[in-house]
């Protein structure tokens, strides 16, 4: 059952993977000089789900 799971968890995984790769590829062709800015708000998108996650402990 945890195998199950596992894989499950992994298939997942790489679908988003997937789909995050096709924005970015799609942001790079469509918006090239604000690819900074994207990283940027990634980078914060990531510290507020790291502060959110604090928040539940």
């Amino acid at each position: 059952m945890q195998n199950r799971d596992a894989l499950s968890l992994a298939r997942e995984t790489r679908r988003h993977a997937e789909a995050f790769h096709d924005v970015v590829r799609r942001f790079e062709h469509e918006m090239p000089d604000h690819l900074d800015r994207f990283h940027q708000s990634l980078a914060a998108l990531k510290a507020t789900r790291a502060t959110y996650l604090k928040s539940l402990q």
